[in-house]
C-alpha cells in the first residue's frame, strides 16, 4: 500500500514547520545573546570621540609650545606608548575610584 494518507502529509507539514520555527527561535536567541554582550563591552570602551578629542588636545598642546617645526624622522602625531599607558593608568583608576 503506498498511498499517501492525508493525515500523513499534514503531521509532516505540521512537523517541518514546527521544527523551522524552533531553529530560527534558537539562532535568533544566540544572536540576541552576541549583541547584548558586545554592547555591554562596548559601553565601557572609549568612543570615537574621545579618542579624536585626545589626539586634538595633543595637536593643541603641540602648537602651544611652539611646535611649529617638521616632524623628526620617526616621530609621530599620536600618542607615544608612555602617555598611553599615563592615560590608562589614570582612566582605570577613576573608574575604580567610581565603583568603590
Amino acid at each position: 500500500n503506498t498511498e499517501v494518507q492525508p493525515f500523513t502529509v499534514v503531521y509532516y507539514l505540521c512537523f517541518v514547520f514546527l521544527s523551522s520555527v524552533v531553529l530560527v527561535n534558537i539562532f535568533l536567541a544566540i544572536l540576541v545573546e552576541a549583541f547584548s554582550s558586545v554592547k555591554e563591552s562596548a559601553s565601557n570602551s572609549e568612543t570615537v570621540l574621545e579618542g579624536l578629542t585626545e589626539v586634538a588636545k595633543y595637536d593643541v598642546e603641540r602648537l602651544r609650545h611652539g611646535a611649529t617645526r617638521k616632524l623628526r624622522p620617526g616621530e609621530h602625531r599620536f600618542l607615544s606608548d608612555e602617555r598611553l599607558l599615563q592615560l590608562l593608568e589614570i582612566h582605570l583608576t577613576e573608574e575604580q575610584g567610581g565603583k568603590q
